[in-house]
């Protein structure tokens, strides 16, 4: 059996509440931590005193915010009243590498934005502009944005990231 062969575990929005994948979640206001934990099949990196990184061999990659909700300057002050405060709250979960769905719906892992937008759109769903990220467009129903790689500045339509937050507005 190749690598190419083996199944990349699918993990499921939770819209408004997180990431699941069999009895593993990421749940927004989940303490840091219980993430850890949780996450502790996974590689973690820390390059900023708020957020981890969990990655896997097989693609995976969650990228987590904690801290405070409201303006930057109060979390950053928080991050360095205290830098790794593992009973900070989860306030951003960005999946941005593996396999991701919605409803059945991918919403990474080489699916390209038509796709979603095509997909959610059958389900009575829409997107708008971001009000709340610089790129991407967001799904106020789902309280996710999602961006392709050509909305951070890269080659193509496939999916650079989706993100659900505590303060998606």
């Amino acid at each position: 059996m190749s690598s190419s062969d083996v199944a990349v575990p699918e993990w499921v929005l939770v819209p408004g509440e997180g990431i699941t994948c069999g009895t593993v979640g990421i749940r927004l206001g989940q303490d840091r931590a219980s993430v850890r934990q949780a996450m502790g099949f996974a590689s973690c990196v820390s390059n900023y005193p708020d957020e981890d990184d969990f990655k896997t061999d097989d693609g995976l990659f969650v990228r987590v915010g904690y801290g405070l909700d409201g303006e930057p300057s109060a979390r950053s002050i928080a991050a360095q009243q205290n830098p790794i405060d593992l009973t900070a709250p989860v306030r951003q979960i960005m999946f941005l590498g593996g396999n991701l769905t919605y409803r059945g719906v991918a919403l990474h892992d080489g699916v390209k934005f038509g796709q979603i937008k095509q997909a959610f759109k059958d389900m009575g769903l829409g997107f708008r502009d971001s009000e709340w990220m610089v790129d991407g467009k967001d799904c106020p129903d789902l309280r996710i944005s999602i961006a392709t790689r050509r909305d951070v500045g890269g080659d193509g339509k496939q999916i650079e990231w989706v993100i659900l937050a505590t303060d998606f507005t």
